[in-house]
């Protein structure tokens, strides 16, 4: 992929002519994806009687496929029973995300989220805004390292030409020991700028970070200077710490921050992975920018990407018309599957791709077999009336080319006060990114829980941000104005290649 293409989708937005964007509208009764300038006025095209690759609902995974298989010459029909694009990764209004807390409620949970809770916060500094001021990403936190598999997929979709970024300003990691946003290092020069680093802690830092270069670019004997075994296969990234002599918070720091791993206890080699595509990512597109890319307007427009990528190579796009019967036929001698749309029309198509979560609803009883998982994924968003981290000051080097406001945050495992066994992931976005007002803030915080009980998770997560505004060292911290807790409970399943059984059945996808 050329990077300089991803830079322009960091630093522009998409200028391309409407002739050449498809239509994306929330409001159309049957999306079916055209250029804005032919054909607006023509109504829905007729749907063909087959077609290669059928998809039900329109999050991430299902996106990506989408644009995949128009890509490569495939018939595509994606349908999707909501009346907007994004599923489980969908981008909401204050008002949205009240309804989704309703229907949640009446439907007793189930679908791509266990419990939706929101509420509004009296007593704070600030008030909130009118509810289309906002957007509230579902499935926050969503960042996307600058130097990752990600970026260079949209690169290499051409959905990079629907999508403008913000680029992050920094990482931070919460400090147990100052009780504040403790700014991690990007690079060489940060760490000898560091103050908070004793002399040592840099010393070590740094032949930790040079090790793993020269490990990465396997120089003969780098890999047992770097974790003290002759293959980065044979030992953890905790082997690879104690040999350079990083402990503490500086080791938390490195883990949880830079490396972004749950554990020190993985292999010596997906870590070193890790760190080496952190620090490429720093600055990628730009000095003083910080590792991490965010979409403006909200998390869904990654998703809606990939569809406009393959609405370009013909896929049909039908919002508002879900699958609701999923059956098999034989064709020319060959097994093909049959859905029939909400609209009544039945189409057959050689494959079938659906939300593993609503599968049984559309393909009925023993289409597949779950497993009752006992773990799941807790998310909060909250409008925050101010930033968590101080603005810098005018002209200073570190944020210039990044958005102040726009930070990424880990608060490390078993924090004092929180009690998280595993490392809290947080996003605070502003008004650059166009997803809240001037001078507000929207912090999304995620983490797994090894539970299911959505109060447990909700406290947790509530517990963290307190501690979080409280480790704001300014005479006027942010106030929480508004929040939206989710809980998705994890899903696995015994089968994830067959719906039915049926020869050219249909893939399940993750339902989140």
């Amino acid at each position: 992929a050329d990077p300089r293409a991803a830079a322009a989708a960091v630093r522009t937005p998409c200028r391309a002519s409407a002739r050449h964007v498809p239509r994306i509208a929330r409001d159309d009764p049957v999306g079916a994806m055209g250029d804005e300038g032919e054909g607006g006025g023509g109504g829905a095209p007729a749907l063909p009687a087959r077609v290669d690759t059928a998809l039900h609902g329109t999050g991430l995974v299902e996106a990506v496929v989408a644009a995949a298989a128009a890509a490569a010459g495939k018939s595509v029909l994606h349908a999707d029973a909501e009346g907007r694009y994004g599923g489980a990764w969908a981008t909401l209004s204050l008002d949205e995300a009240h309804e989704m807390h309703q229907r949640c409620e009446r439907a007793g949970g189930g679908g791509a989220y266990e419990a939706v809770r929101v509420a509004s916060h009296e007593g704070g500094s600030g008030e909130l805004r009118a509810s289309r001021e906002y957007l509230i990403d579902a499935c926050g936190p969503v960042a996307l390292l600058s130097a990752g598999a990600a970026v260079e997929a949209l690169v290499a979709s051409g959905a990079h030409q629907y999508l403008d970024f913000k680029a992050s300003s920094g990482t931070y990691m919460l400090s147990a020991s100052a009780r504040s946003l403790r700014r991690v290092p990007g690079g060489r020069a940060d760490v000898f700028e560091d103050t908070a680093l004793s002399v040592g802690e840099k010393r070590a830092l740094m032949r930790l970070l040079t090790g793993a270069q020269k490990a990465a670019q396997a120089e003969p004997g780098a890999a047992l200077k770097f974790c003290g075994a002759d293959s980065l296969e044979s030992a953890t990234f905790a082997d690879a710490l104690a040999k350079n002599g990083v402990g503490g918070e500086v080791a938390d720091m490195v883990t949880y921050a830079v490396a972004g791993l749950d554990s020190p206890d993985v292999s010596a080699a997906s870590a070193l992975e890790a760190l080496v595509r952190y620090t490429q990512s720093v600055g990628r597109f730009g000095p003083g920018q910080g590792a991490f890319l965010v979409p403006r307007y909200g998390a869904s427009e990654l998703p809606q990407a990939f569809c406009r990528a393959a609405a370009v190579h013909g896929a049909i796009y039908m919002l508002r018309t879900g699958v609701e019967l999923v059956g098999s036929a034989e064709v020319d001698g060959a097994a093909a599957t049959v859905i029939k749309l909400s609209s009544g029309e039945s189409i057959e198509c050689s494959a079938l791709v659906l939300d593993a979560r609503s599968a049984h609803d559309v393909a009925g009883e023993g289409c597949l077999a779950l497993v009752d998982c006992t773990s799941g994924v807790a998310r909060l968003a909250v409008v925050l009336s101010g930033s968590l981290v101080e603005a810098p000051a005018e002209g200073d080097a570190s944020t210039v080319g990044g958005e102040a406001d726009v930070i990424v945050a880990v608060v490390p495992p078993e924090f004092p006060g929180i009690g998280n066994k595993a490392a809290v992931r947080c996003l605070q976005v502003g008004s650059s990114t166009a997803q809240c007002p001037a001078g507000q803030c929207v912090l999304y915080l995620a983490t797994e829980v090894d539970s299911t009980d959505a109060d447990c998770a909700d406290a947790l997560l509530r517990t963290t941000l307190e501690v979080m505004i409280a480790a704001n060292q300014s005479s006027a911290p942010p106030s929480a104005l508004w929040s939206m807790f989710t809980f998705q409970r994890s899903l696995a399943c015994t089968d994830s290649t067959d719906v039915r059984g049926q020869a050219g059945g249909g893939a399940l996808v993750p339902g989140g």
